[in-house]
This record gives structure tokens, sequence and C-alpha cells, in this order.
């Protein structure tokens, strides 16, 4: 039922339908259908993958400007306050310069009365007071004296309630210095500028003292800052003393807990972390003129819409260019998939396909060229079949014969089994001729196995052995064996029933001139990955130029003359089972004589 389907494939082959009978009659194994996933893999997946890739760039991109937009704000806001703090270094200076100032120096509490010095330094304190709604208060302290003007009023050291700034003063240099304190131990905090006064002495006589509302310096602050925007100042000691956020004020010890990564750098940065349980851009301003840390915090849902609108326009995107990836893998598919598909038809025999690619010029495209070469196949293969059917025929009566040989070495060994029975019985057990009936049988019974071309160097070595027992047994004393082989090579396979017709080589045309007396030498060795095994006489030996014409014939021609027909046997199967590398060499022996060597590997893949 399904041949006659994909017959009927190219009276069809353009209709949509036609791919889904292709899915339904193979299933996953469609060509069709692996192509398809071939296709969207190579389509598709990139597809996506560049737009996952593009995606986190963009967003990566988007959070680096969502840090420098927060950094630049910390910038305006440090500039603000920057800049406020040396106007009021200015007007420190310019108010410790002041004649009245000067004279306040080393005038006693009742002159400042009487000349009204007091009245005309309230009123310039009180104008810069006014001027500047951040200026909480000003005073000015008399060393030599120890009078202050405190909150518009002549007062003795003594009675100044507010003194957490005397200590910094006492260590004061010839410098503006600037502290960050709290007015009587209570919120908020003050920054007080410290300004010495030396009319002319080495040593400071007082100091101007202006403190600023750090709440109230906020205002200007703020103005450059953005309505989710939160800004904190640490002092020189990581102390938190102003945060645009009371909440903040009210829990600062877990702020700074939070704020612990801050402490340690001492660099700008601007960068996304987790502060608080919220996701939230962190900006860091170091001040080159003052020791402070300016910090921004702005929490990463003020951007949540433009970030929201960012990943649904790329969603979008994505989503677009996959589903135009699935359609040009498909499209793609159908057309990789036409020329399997008259493929198919042909390979079917149908005379529509293969008539129209016939006709067609066969070398136009590779289609044309493969569908050609399938019809001549196809007539071919009709030609071949008829000729299987004939070598069928006489391969049935090659089994036959091959079948009846069998039943020859089994009478020939119940024959030899009877003749060594006869001879123990004539002559008694132990004699001569029992001895050699028996090695025969097993060098028979081995040689005549047809369980496998290739046995183990062992097991070659022991039928070997029974050659050589006959050849003991007939020549009695004369004839001598050694043996040295290593046992590292009895585990290799080599060819069946390799070594008996060097050994007969050795004896019939060895030392047949020596009337049969000699010695005889096997060795085996391993050499790397290959076995070495040697069968040498110390007979006549052979000449140089006959050697070197012989050893040519075995690896040119797998053959020489009819004398040595045991060795070209050996040599032409060790070839065609291990390549043309290995086989038999002829050399001369250590002393005279000659030499005949089998090489094979010591694995065979």
């Amino acid at each position: 039922m399904g041949k006659k389907n994909r017959g009927d494939a190219p009276a069809d082959r353009r209709k949509p339908w036609q791919v889904w009978k292709y899915l339904k009659n193979y299933k996953f194994n469609s060509i069709l259908f692996r192509n398809f996933i071939i296709i969207v893999l190579l389509v598709v997946l990139p597809n996506l993958l560049v737009s996952l890739v593009y995606h986190t760039n963009m967003k990566k991109i988007v959070q680096e400007e969502i840090s420098d937009v927060n950094l630049n704000a910390l910038h305006r806001s440090s500039d603000a306050l920057e800049t406020a703090m040396r106007e009021m270094k200015t007007f420190s200076y310019n108010l410790a310069l002041d004649q009245d100032t000067q004279a306040f120096i080393f005038a006693e509490k009742e002159e400042l009365i009487e000349t009204g010095l007091a009245t005309r330094l309230y009123d310039n304190i009180k104008f810069y007071t006014l001027m500047y709604d951040y200026v909480d208060s000003i005073y000015i302290y008399s060393e030599k004296t120890d009078i202050v003007i405190y909150n518009g009023t002549v007062v003795d050291l003594g009675n100044v309630k507010d003194d957490t700034w005397l200590s910094v003063y006492r260590e004061l240099g010839d410098d503006y210095v600037i502290q960050t304190r709290q007015k009587n131990d209570k919120y908020p905090y003050f920054i007080t500028i410290l300004c010495p006064l030396t009319p002319g002495y080495q040593e400071n006589m007082g100091a101007v003292v202006v403190n600023i509302n750090v709440e109230k310096l906020g205002s200007v602050m703020g103005r450059a800052q953005g309505m989710t925007q939160t800004l904190l100042i640490l002092d020189d000691e990581e102390r938190l003393y102003y945060s645009s956020s009371r909440d903040i004020l009210d829990n600062k010890s877990y702020m700074l807990e939070a704020l612990d990564f801050v402490q340690d750098r001492q660099e700008d940065f601007s960068e996304i972390r987790m502060i608080l349980n919220e996701e939230m851009v962190v900006s860091c301003l170091v001040s080159e003129s003052m020791d402070w840390k300016y910090i921004l915090l702005n929490p990463m849902s003020a951007y949540d819409e433009k970030i929201n609108d960012l990943n649904g326009f790329m969603f979008q995107m994505i989503g677009l260019s996959l589903i135009l990836s699935l359609l040009v893998s498909y499209i793609l598919t159908l057309r990789s998939f036409e020329p399997v598909r008259d493929l198919m038809a042909v390979v079917d025999n149908d005379s529509v396909v293969g008539k129209r690619y016939i006709e067609d010029e066969p070398r136009s495209n590779e289609l044309r060229y493969v569908i050609s070469m399938v019809r001549n196949t196809q007539e071919q293969n009709s030609k071949l079949k008829m000729e299987l059917e004939e070598r069928l025929d006489k391969l049935n009566n090659s089994q036959l014969l091959a079948l009846q040989s069998q039943i020859d070495p089994h009478f020939l060994y119940n024959t030899l089994d009877t003749i060594n029975w006869l001879a123990a019985d004539k002559l008694g057990e132990e004699n001569e001729v029992s001895e050699m009936i028996s090695a025969l049988a097993r060098l028979l019974r081995s040689a005549l196995q047809r369980t496998s071309y290739l046995v183990t160097v062992e097991e070659e070595l022991e039928s070997a052995k029974q050659f050589i027992k006959i050849l003991e047994l007939r020549y009695q004393d004369k004839l001598k064996t050694v043996w040295d082989i290593k046992p590292e090579v009895l585990p290799c396979k080599m060819v069946k029933l390799s070594l008996q017709p060097l050994l007969e080589n050795a004896v019939n045309h060895g030392l047949r001139s020596k009337r049969y007396e000699g010695v005889i030498t096997i060795s085996g060795d391993l050499i790397h990955d290959t076995v070495v095994i040697s069968v040498e006489d110390d007979g006549v030996g052979m000449e140089e130029e006959q050697r070197r014409k012989m050893n040519d014939h075995l690896k040119e021609e797998y053959q020489f003359d009819d004398r040595h027909v045991g060795i070209r046997n050996v040599n032409q199967r060790m070839k065609l089972l291990f390549g043309e590398k290995y086989g038999v060499v002829v050399g001369p022996g250590k002393k005279h004589g000659l030499a005949v060597t089998l090489v094979f590997p010591k694995k065979i893949s």
C-alpha cells in the first residue's frame, strides 16, 4: 500500500497536502521532516539568538544610560551644594576682615554696647542670615575676651549652649575648617565653617563661625534632583548627616548597612544594585574640596514604563522574526525536498517522471544527472538479476560438492586411527610407527579444520611441532630443531598452516644435499607492533641475486618458480589478509644457509 502511495507522487507532486502524506507515511524518519528541523535550527535558532543578544545589549545600554543620567543629576546636586559652600566661605572671609569684626576682638563687653559695635555686628549677621535661607546662625568669637556674639546677644563663652565647635577651633590653623555636627546634639545636622581671626598676629585671636542648616540646604540641591531620587551625604567618618528622605534618616543605621559597599570605595561610580530589597541605581561622587561622599539613589521602578515599552517592542520583533523564519524554513524545506520526491518517483519506476528527465540533457543539473544514473542502474540491475539467478544455481551445486567433500577427512581420521591401533597391537604400545601415525593424525586434523583462516602463534607452533616430530622420526638423529620464541608473540594471530611450508622448504631444499643432516632454527620476536617469525636452516643457502629476484616476485606478483610453491601460497594469503606491506621475506642465514621470515601485524583491525 505504501509503495502505491509513493508511486502516485508525481501526479500531484505540487499539491500542498502531499507534504502531510509523506509525514504520515514516514513520520519522524521522513527526509522532509528532518530537513525542516535542520533548516529551523539553521535559520530560526540563530535569528532567536541574535535577537536575544541584541535585547540583552539594548537592556545593558539602557541601564548604562540610566546610570549616567543618575550620575549627571548627582553632579548637578553636588555642584549646587559646593557652590553654596564656596559662597559661605567667601562670606565668612569677608566678615572676618570687616573692620567691626576686627575691632570686636579687642573690645570689652561694655565697650561693645556703648560704642554701638555690637549693634552693627548684629545688623551684618542679620543681613546675611536673611539673604541665605540655609544659614541658621553666625557666631563671632573673641579668644582675648572670651566673648561670643551668639543668637543676637553678647554673652560670655561659658554661657554658650552650642559649643561643640570649640573642640575644632582649638585645633584651628590659619585656614578654613569645615565641620559637620549637630546643634546641641540634636537634629538637624549643621555644616559649620570656622574662619580664623588673625589681625596681623601669627596666632588666632578668634573665629567667625557660620552654621549652615543641612536640611534647608537640601532645597538648593533638590532643584537639581528628580521626584523619585533620594540624595544622601556621608561625612569623612561615614556618618549619614543628610538625606532628602526623612524615612531614611529615621532608619539611617539600616541604610548605612545596606550602603556598606560604598564605604570602601574612593572613586566615582554609578551602577545598579539591590538596596533594601529594591533594585536601585546607585551613583556616588567623592568630593574633591570636602571629605564628603554624595550618593544618589533612584529606584529602577521609575523607569519601568520605558523598560516595559522596550521589552514589548523587542518581544514583538522576536515573535515576528520567528514567524518569518518558520515561513522561510517551510518554503526552503519544500524546495529542497522536490529533488528527493522526484528521485522517489524514479526509483518506483514512474515512467512519466523518468521520461521527463531522460529527455532533458543528463548533465544540465545535478538532479537530472543522478536520475539518469539511477535509470541506467535500474537497467543494469535487471541484467545482473538474470546473471545472479544463474550463479545461484551454480552455487547450490558447489555447496552440495562441499558438503560431500567433508566426508573425506573423517574417513581419513578413522583410517589412521585403525592403522595406529593395529600397529600398537602388533608392535606394542610404545613404537615409532604409532608415534608417527598419531602425529600425522593430529597434523591433518589441525590442517583440515575450517573454523577460521587465522590461529594464534601458539596454536600454529603446536601444528609445526607435530610436523617436526614426523621429520625427526624419519631422519632419526640427523635433524635437529631449535625453538627460540618470545612469550609475547604467542597470543598474536597468524595465517593458518604458514610454518609447515617453510619447514618443508628448509628440509627439502636446504638440507637435501647434506643428506638431511643439519639444524633448523625457529625464532619469533615482537618489533614494535610487528611480529617476525623466522625459519632458518644451515644448508646450502641461495645466491644473493637469486634471493633478490625471489623477494621481488614476492612483493610484485605474489609468486616465483615452481620449486617454492608453498612459500608463494603463504605469501599470497598473508598479503590478502594483512595488506601489501606484510608477507614473506627471504634472506641469508646467520652463518650460512637460508632464512625465510614471516612478517605480520601484532593486532588485526
